[in-house]
């Protein structure tokens, strides 16, 4: 499609956005669009917020659509930011990760399997996904809690700047990097995120990219999958934490 087709469009779509949140408070919309200038089409999921409805605020959904790159490539730092364009990458719903037989009691077993190369014993180290969210109302959100099903090691960055470890190693990890320990099974995490997503965070479009490292060539398997929610009830504080951080 023409750059300048593209572009009507993509405004075409988020004045569609903005409308049906206005007429459905409360409501979510997901869709894929090039919103950021970089021409992203990860999926954007928008949250409506209103003043009646100010806790359990879900602005990252379990099972959302993430794009992901699985051929063992270096990415170096740019596919973390918001301008990345990230048009050529496989899209999944998430969980994803392998054997499809792996699972969490949180988000279940996994939805999309990637690939780990064609050598089970020279596993890709690293594997990478993308997804968008669009937020609005920020200055009510007081706390955001994300939740984690993960298997080995995480970094998470949120418009390019990382916000959350897990199990991996201090330090700027490239391709090679290999987490800290063997998670034998996948875990789910729960993490304050509100300070580390203050300033970061935006009203708008928000890009979030994870690299899931492996603790060796051989690792039997990979898990990803996370939801964010604003303003938790009480009980999105119970979850326990569980870290294999050194």
């Amino acid at each position: 499609m023409h750059e300048q087709s593209k572009a009507k469009w993509s405004a075409v779509l988020m004045t569609i956005l903005f409308a049906f949140a206005t007429a459905f408070p409360g409501s979510s919309i997901q869709a894929d669009a090039d919103f950021s200038p970089g021409g992203t089409s990860a999926e954007v999921h928008n949250h409506s917020l209103t003043s009646s409805e100010l806790t359990n605020i879900q602005l990252l959904h379990p099972n959302s659509t993430w794009r992901y790159l699985d051929n063992g490539s270096d990415q170096g730092t740019a596919w973390r930011t918001t301008e990345f364009n990230d048009s050529t990458w496989s899209v999944g719903m998430a969980p994803l990760g392998y054997p499809v037989s792996k699972t969490t009691s949180l988000f279940g077993g996994i939805r999309k399997t990637i690939s780990y190369g064609a050598n089970g014993s020279m596993k890709h180290r690293t594997s990478y996904f993308r997804t968008a969210i669009y937020v609005s109302g920020l200055a009510d959100y007081t706390k955001i809690i994300g939740t984690f099903g993960m298997d080995d090691g995480v970094i998470l960055y949120v418009n390019g700047q990382e916000v959350y470890r897990y199990n991996m190693p201090e330090g700027e990890a490239n391709d090679q990097t290999l987490s800290s320990a063997t998670v034998e099974e996948p875990v789910t995490e729960t993490a304050d995120l509100t300070q580390a997503l203050r300033g970061v965070l935006h009203e708008g479009v928000n890009s979030f990219a994870a690299e899931v490292h492996q603790r060796s060539d051989n690792s039997s398997d990979l898990y990803w999958e996370m939801q964010l929610i604003a303003n938790p009830a009480g009980s999105m504080n119970m979850f326990p934490a569980i870290s294999c951080q050194k």
